[in-house]
């Protein structure tokens, strides 16, 4: 599941959860029916976990000598149950969003559990993992049939949960209409109010609570075979219950003021144009001349669930600096207004389009931009806002024209942010590592990510492309300033990635192929280890050292790899990662590529960490982790670089590679 990595570049959830919680003198084992049809779907089980809580409940208890927790107090418990169950064991998250589930009562203490999470004392990121709850003949405006045998009943046994489910009793009825102020009726999300989607199902037979109460003060529902007692019970897989239950998982039903997007996509396809390149620009009554290098087709389109409930018009939005112009092609019917048709044509670079969200229909943006992606330029940046759910969201570059014409790629890197504060000075200063992998990489040029469950956030995707020998009239040079070196990676260092996580921010500078004569790759250095893991039969086993890559003299070689450069501090930086290599002048002996003004280094495996007579993983062994991440890198630069790869590297001894528990970032070279 294509979900966004975290911050650290540790892999986000992959999971998502079920709560279910029963009603008033009931028990979890009423959930049963519906749990055996819900476990035997694998379309379900592939992607949710199910939990039932369990709470005391019954008619009644003797006064005095005890009594039985009110609606409020078991939403209480509820509420830091679930802040528990979202947190593994390691104290990260263990699911991508989770659903609510209530019957009877169990509607009323879900709704309770809400607004105790709707406080300061609690962040808002519990309250941003509930994607929607769903709630079963809930008695929202109580229950009036057995009210006198209940009423009865108490005079002799207490029963504050029976008394929150009477008609218009002042307890539901406050709780519902919170639910109503602050859910319901929320426009944003914060600690006093937040937007959660609620849909509901009664029994069109139900004489304990009528369709009133079950839908009370939530915007829609639909009535469900079955009496108060089975309208949650299905009979199979073709139970109307079952079927209606499960298209609301998959499709949930919205909020009214959260558009739910199935499907956001925004798709970038730059081309060259001949330097000096110039097109009349024309937008309102206004016209300028722009100078160009490259022109780009650009597409952004929302696909809206069937089950959007959200009407407010919805915005698809560009724009370029740099002194660019973009042609817009917006196709009819939109209801952009005027004033925002005006921003267009007084500048020519910003460009609205607006459209009712109808539930199951697609908006287009479609656009032509000049001088949008010039160098120091190679980049789009993108705001989620906070009003929006998005299922997937996809992201395409497409850079094949520069490849066919034979320009070096720096590998396009997408980079989530989770939390957007809106357009401010953090655009200019976010950090930009741990990226997201990308889902396709085509030999052609091409790009493309997905990600799934988004309900806010920041997306950068940044590249460069530099003129190869090919389309270069001189040889490439790269001219390092005072105090600069470059650094020829070819292991780990292939991974643009792996390399930020060492700078501790994104890379910007020449990330160029090339080779150096007279070395070849060899699986050969090992580095004592205390810090990996992997499991036998008998046990986890700790190997004595870690196996990682190394080049070697030999005069008829040529290793390939990439070249980039760092600073005087990050030189550092990079000796102490790479301390069991000794680094080697190789400026004279690079192929593709020459350097001024400082050095190109390699990092040799120092002879002390050299071992040849490799034979068993638990002396030493190689990380699958450490493969994983070279693949990656291979995954950027193409198949021709993987083919001189292979030919200039020896072959993995796999009796070696094991499945790591323990991720390190501080890999060889």
């Amino acid at each position: 599941m294509p979900v966004p990595v975290r911050n650290d570049g540790t892999p986000g959830p992959t999971r998502r959860a079920i709560f279910f919680v029963h009603g008033f003198m009931s028990k979890e084992s009423t959930w049963d029916p519906l749990l055996a049809l819900l476990r035997a779907d694998d379309s379900v089980t592939a992607e949710f976990d199910l939990h039932t809580f369990p709470y005391e409940t019954a008619l009644g208890s003797i006064p005095v000598l005890r009594r039985l927790p009110t609606p409020e107090e078991i939403g209480k418990s509820l509420a830091s149950w679930l802040v528990n169950q979202l947190l593994g064991p390691d104290g990260r998250e263990r699911y991508i969003d989770l659903t609510l589930v209530g019957h009877s009562m169990g509607g009323l203490v879900i709704q309770c559990a809400l607004l105790g999470l709707l406080t300061p004392a609690r962040p808002t990121s519990v309250l941003s993992r509930i994607r929607q709850v769903i709630l079963f003949a809930t008695p929202n405006f109580g229950s009036t049939t057995l009210s006198g045998v209940r009423s009865v009943a108490s005079v002799f046994l207490d029963n504050p949960q029976e008394r929150a489910l009477r008609r218009f009793s002042a307890e539901s009825s406050r709780i519902h209409e919170a639910i109503r102020d602050r859910v319901i009726q929320a426009r944003f999300r914060k600690s006093d109010e937040y937007p959660i989607p609620f849909y509901c199902f009664w029994g069109s037979s139900d004489a304990v609570v009528p369709p009133e109460s079950a839908q009370g003060y939530l915007p829609s529902g639909e009535a469900l075979p079955g009496d108060h007692f089975t309208v949650h019970c299905p009979s199979g897989s073709a139970a109307p219950c079952y079927r209606q239950f499960v298209e609301a998982l998959r499709q949930p039903y919205g909020h009214p003021n959260i558009w739910e997007v199935e499907r956001f996509s925004m798709s970038v396809k730059v081309d060259p144009a001949t330097p000096g390149s110039e097109v009349m620009a024309r937008y309102g009554t206004k016209q300028r001349l722009v100078t160009y290098d490259n022109v780009a087709a650009v597409r952004r389109q929302a696909e809206f669930s069937r089950h959007n409930r959200c009407r407010e018009p919805y915005q698809l939005k560009y724009g370029t600096r740099n002194g660019g112009w973009i042609v817009p092609h917006m196709s009819d019917p939109h209801v952009t207004p005027p004033e925002m048709l005006r921003l267009y044509e007084d500048n020519g670079y910003d460009a609205y389009y607006v459209v009712n969200p109808e539930p199951g229909t697609t908006a287009t943006l479609d656009l032509t931009v000049y001088k949008g992606f010039d160098a120091g330029h190679r980049d789009f940046h993108m705001h989620f806002g906070q009003q929006t759910v998005f299922r997937r969201t996809c992201f395409d570059v497409d850079l094949s024209v520069y490849r066919r014409n034979g320009w070096d790629i720096v590998p396009p890197r997408l980079y989530f942010h989770p939390s957007d504060a809106g357009h401010d000075e953090m655009c200019a200063r976010r950090e930009k590592k741990n990226p997201d992998p990308p889902v396709v990489v085509d030999d052609a040029g091409i790009w493309k990510w997905e990600l799934e469950f988004i309900t806010e956030g920041v997306v950068d995707i940044v590249w460069d492309v530099v003129p190869s020998q090919a389309v270069r009239t001189q040889p490439l040079e790269i001219h390092l300033a005072p105090g600069e070196h470059a650094i020829f990676g070819y292991g780990s260092l292939l991974s643009i990635a792996s390399l930020e996580r060492t700078l501790g921010r994104s890379y910007r500078r020449p990330f160029i192929i090339c080779s150096v004569d007279g070395w070849r790759r060899r699986w050969n250095v090992a580095m004592p280890n205390e810090l990996f893991s992997y499991q036998e039969a008998d046990g986890w086993v700790t190997p004595e050292r870690i196996v990682y890559l190394n080049v070697e003299r030999q005069a008829d070689a040529r290793v390939n790899g990439v070249l980039f450069v760092v600073d005087a501090a990050e030189l550092e930086r990079f000796d102490k990662r790479e301390w069991i290599y000794e680094r080697v002048d190789v400026t004279s002996a690079l192929t593709g590529v020459t350097v001024d003004g400082g050095a190109a280094w390699i990092y040799c495996g120092k002879p002390e960490y050299v071992r040849n007579d490799l034979s068993s993983p638990r002396t030493a062994a190689i990380r699958a982790t450490y493969l994983q991440i070279i693949d990656d890198g291979h995954r950027g630069l193409g198949s021709e670089f993987v083919r001189d790869y292979d030919r200039s590297t020896d072959p993995v001894p796999k009796a070696l590679v094991v499945a790591d528990v323990r991720r390190d970032d501080m890999m060889g070279p």
